[in-house]
């Protein structure tokens, strides 16, 4: 039975992609459109940024790195700094 696109649980790689292509999209528009940058496009930045680092860091959909997943965290937050995060990745990667 093939689920409507809306009810899967599954997001594919290419999916992931286009909506950051949109994301970012906002931008250009912004600058064609107004003829120069402004601060509309902040949280389309925000949550693109969020989607490729977890297409990276925990789908393991980069290219380059392979299919691996880099840090993770154990859920614990103190004032706001993630102190459960296990770094199992060199600086020159991040």
């Amino acid at each position: 039975i093939m689920l409507p696109k809306e009810d899967r649980m599954i997001v594919t790689k290419q999916e992931l992609l286009d909506k950051v292509t949109g994301l970012l999209g906002g931008r250009v528009a912004e600058e064609l459109f107004i003829g120069e940058i402004g601060t509309g496009a902040y949280s389309d930045f925000q949550q693109a940024t969020r989607i490729v680092r977890a297409m990276i860091m925990e789908y393991g959909m980069s290219d380059k790195l392979g299919p691996m997943q880099f840090g993770s965290s154990q859920g614990q937050v103190f004032l706001g700094r993630d102190i459960g995060h296990e770094q199992n990745y060199s600086d020159s990667i991040a």
